[in-house]
């Protein structure tokens, strides 16, 4: 009798671990994914920039995703492509973005996964912004006390963000500005040389605001900044 009953429970356990009863299961589960980036800067020229993805392809062998952002249209641009054959379920990608042709602001970024024969799944969207370098303006004047009738010199330098950080701007242009009761007037302009340039005034009485203003040239790709502004008499 008792023979009987553990034979009838060892039956009843090979039913519940069948590969059958497995692989039912496991075809029950959806492949998801997740791809992310963040915030960069669009340095000068042509760069690969990367952003990170993960796929549980939920038991199937072979699968493909897509990458994509837009700016406007649904389906966007291509970015790249990771797949099973080639690529680990989670790691860091990379697509290229050119600083010409490429507006600045937010972007999706998300993707398309096919796992084995099944249907396409969209991953949520994530988001990034893309900017232009940075810039940094500085003023020094000779005297902060000067007398009516006294040329004052003004010397003005521009830093620029590179990946590295900040170095001298050699290619940009800096005005000179007087606040006025109009606004900011531009008393004078100079390209830079080696980042740095120098000129001046003559300085009438009364109390002066100065400030410089870094304002690129066509050919940057840089972002215009302020000094801090400089006040006398």
């Amino acid at each position: 009798m008792k023979h009987r009953l553990a034979a009838g429970t060892s039956t009843v356990l090979l039913a519940v671990l069948s590969p059958l009863a497995t692989s039912t299961s496991a075809h029950a589960a959806t492949p998801t994914a997740v791809v992310t980036m963040e915030d960069f800067v669009l340095w000068d020229g042509c760069n690969d920039y990367p952003y990170t993805y993960s796929v549980d392809p939920a038991g199937s062998t072979r699968w493909t995703m897509t990458t994509y952002h837009h700016e406007g249209g649904w389906w966007g641009i291509a970015d790249g492509q990771v797949n099973s054959r080639d690529n680990a379920a989670a790691g860091t990608a990379y697509f290229q973005f050119c600083d010409t042709g490429t507006p600045l602001g937010a972007y999706p970024i998300f993707g398309r996964l096919s796992a084995d024969a099944g249907p396409i799944f969209m991953t949520t969207s994530d988001t990034f912004t893309v900017r232009r370098p940075a810039t940094q303006t500085l003023i020094e004047v000779s005297d902060k006390t000067p007398r009516p009738g006294q040329q004052v010199e003004v010397r003005l330098v521009t830093m620029v963000e590179t990946p590295t950080g900040f170095v001298r701007d050699d290619s940009s242009v800096l005005q000179l500005q007087q606040k006025t009761k109009k606004g900011w007037q531009k008393i004078a302009k100079k390209r830079t040389d080696k980042g740095k340039a120098k000129t001046g005034f003559r300085y009438r009485g009364g109390k002066v605001t100065l400030r410089g203003k870094s304002v690129g040239s066509s050919s940057d790709n840089d972002t215009g900044s302020f000094s801090v502004k400089v006040t006398f008499g």
